[in-house]
């Protein structure tokens, strides 16, 4: 058994390394490895209590161009009319292997889908996560939501995945990206796998995304998850279900055999974004830097977008994540010039409301038409894309 899981992995990993040696390199980047799906929500949470428990927070809830831009830039720019975009939530010309929906969004979901032109293969709904006991808990808002799109005409052709998480929230206190959590339930793999499934077969989905996140540099941790994954793996294909695993930047690929069989995706964002200085959530160097250091999965990698951004309250030193339509309110409210930011082409400006000063940073349509051709450009072809969150 030993050997025949080393040789599977040898098999995975040297094919894509070797064609991988044949892309050009890529250049630092400034990522910590504290990047999050969920930290680039809106400023919302699992639910009221675990946003209150949260501060505010939130559960959901970071390239240098060359002088003349490029013809990509130009026609971006075309496409999107004005520095403020389309303003659709997908509606950028980007096809998007995924999409995530996230139950405690207050916009109208159905009516975003629709001007997206349901454009994606996934809609990943977000989230399941657990109690104190380390029991999973699939909210009945994240259900309806699922029943409501699923029931969609539009949404007849697409796959519904759910989102598992190692949040936990016990007596209306949250702990997110629960490392403890995972050291309980991973000491059982097969049982956990299971589990996993059971619940996502309840509940009719097509798929089981795993967000596991702050693991980090743990190698015995990771030593787990992967005996868990390939568990997993195992009962999804019986149970005919697909199967994504999200990566965070900060995932030692270099040091561990992640198994075959599920879709890797890296998380590109956050770069900027809660407890640091204004700026883009990715620019080039940050995704190209991404790109180099996952070479190791290049041909079961994708990666992973976010649009929107933060508003930073400079005179109080706080921070507040925003939608791409609540960005462009807020340059009409307050008759702000953004200006287009030359290493990310996310949209950036400022604003005083009363005495306290505000810097803004977002991305539309066009910054993620960008960020997609840096990806493409360094990966060597037509990459997979998701977007947190439609």
């Amino acid at each position: 058994m030993l050997y025949e899981r080393l040789l599977k992995n040898i098999t995975v990993f040297l094919v894509p390394l070797l064609c991988a040696l044949c892309l050009s390199g890529c250049t630092g980047a400034k990522d910590d490895g504290s990047g999050s799906i969920k930290e680039a929500a809106e400023n919302t949470g699992l639910s009221g209590g675990m946003q209150e428990a949260a501060g505010g927070t939130g559960v959901g809830s970071a390239a240098k161009e060359a002088e003349g831009g490029t013809a990509f830039e130009s026609a971006a720019g075309e496409a999107a009319g004005n520095a403020g975009g389309s303003g659709d939530a997908a509606g950028d010309g980007i096809f998007y292997e995924a999409v995530w929906l996230a139950y405690w969004d207050d916009e109208d979901y159905i009516a975003k889908l629709s001007e997206a032109g349901y454009n994606t293969d996934i809609i990943c709904m977000f989230e399941a996560y657990f109690d104190g006991a380390g029991r999973i808990v699939t909210e009945d808002s994240v259900i309806e939501q699922y029943e409501a799109v699923k029931s969609r005409p539009e949404a007849a052709d697409k796959k519904f995945y759910l989102s598992f998480v190692n949040d936990v929230v016990e007596n209306g206190v949250s702990s997110q990206k629960d490392t403890e959590v995972l050291y309980k339930v991973l000491s059982d793999p097969e049982g956990h796998a299971e589990d996993i499934v059971n619940t996502a077969k309840e509940h009719g989905f097509d798929g089981i995304e795993i967000d596991y996140e702050k693991i980090r540099g743990d190698l015995t941790l990771w030593a787990l998850f992967t005996a868990f994954e390939e568990q997993l793996i195992i009962k999804a294909d019986q149970a005919g279900l697909g199967l994504r695993v999200i990566l965070e930047p900060s995932t030692p690929v270099e040091s561990i055999l992640l198994p075959a069989g599920p879709e890797y995706v890296v998380m590109c964002y956050n770069l900027y974004g809660y407890g640091t200085k204004p700026g883009a959530k990715a620019d080039r160097e940050f995704l190209y830097e991404l790109c180099e250091r996952f070479k190791p999965l290049y041909g079961n990698i994708g990666f992973a977008f976010a649009n929107g951004g933060f508003d930073w309250n400079l005179s109080r030193d706080s921070i507040t994540a925003l939608s791409d339509a609540k960005g462009r309110e807020l340059i009409e409210a307050y008759k702000a010039v953004p200006e287009r930011d030359t290493d990310s082409k996310a949209l950036h400006f400022t604003y005083e409301d009363g005495k306290e000063k505000h810097e803004v940073y977002y991305a539309d349509d066009e910054t993620l038409r960008f960020w997609k051709s840096v990806v493409e450009e360094k990966y060597g072809g037509n990459a997979r894309i998701s977007l947190w969150k439609i």
